[in-house]
């Protein structure tokens, strides 16, 4: 039997390839919806570390300045990304995601069922109920994606690599990959994978 596979742009976050095979649905070409969540809790637990490594070693001048009025915050635009996607999701901000917040930014795309699954594939310690912690942990990352990547090496190949060009870049990311197409693919693969 013969079956014809074209590529088309993914409509999902990662910009991963899709395949469609003749009288099928989309199918993921490399990644499965859970491998992604996994991946981002691995990124978010490298990046948490590393972050309160530098807090330890930096502990002796945050607290001098502090001393003087001024306030440190540890940050970066993805965790600046992660963190609003958060707040967007929880719209009541208890910081606890019920599956009804979920599937509103999850979009029109996401069936109920797929919603169901997304939030037990969120659900990284098994209680049944989603944190806000558990959600940011499970985002991905946008500066990892290769869409970012190559815009971000575009910038740095023609000499406007300055921090306000990256915040700009991905602020521009940040739009396009709002809680709908993140979470909405994301809602889809796992429909997909399981």
């Amino acid at each position: 039997m013969l079956v014809l596979a074209k590529k088309i742009k993914s409509p999902y976050c990662m910009g991963l390839p899709m395949t469609r095979l003749t009288g099928s649905s989309f199918a993921p070409d490399m990644r499965s919806a859970q491998f992604e969540i996994d991946l981002a809790r691995t990124e978010s637990a490298r990046v948490r570390q590393a972050r309160d490594e530098s807090s330890a070693r930096n502990a002796q001048a945050i607290v001098h300045f502090a001393a003087q009025g001024i306030a440190f915050r540890q940050s970066s635009y993805s965790q600046d990304y992660k963190d609003q996607m958060v707040r967007t999701v929880d719209s009541n901000g208890d910081q606890l995601i019920s599956q009804a917040e979920l599937a509103a930014q999850a979009g029109d795309a996401a069936s109920p069922e797929s919603v169901s699954k997304l939030y037990a594939a969120l659900d990284q310690n098994g209680d049944g109920s989603l944190s806000a912690r558990e959600l940011n942990d499970s985002l991905p990352d946008i500066g990892r994606l290769p869409s970012f990547q190559n815009r971000l090496m575009a910038l740095a190949g023609h000499g406007n690599a300055q921090p306000a060009a990256i915040g700009a870049l991905y602020h521009d990311m940040c739009t396009r990959y709002d809680a709908a197409t993140i979470l909405g693919g994301l809602a889809q693969r796992t429909e997909l994978s399981a």
